[in-house]
């Protein structure tokens, strides 16, 4: 919400990263990934 990242696939996740066009904002949407891994580890 913080970096107004969209994905278009109802499951999240970074699978999705290899449909074309699922993710709007790549690289704040895998920082969001990294940095919640961080937190909840």
């Amino acid at each position: 919400m913080y970096f107004g990242c969209t994905l278009m696939a109802p499951h999240g996740g970074l699978f999705v990263l290899a449909i074309p066009h699922a993710v709007e904002h790549v690289m704040q949407y895998l920082l969001s990934i990294a940095l919640g891994t961080i937190v909840c580890a």
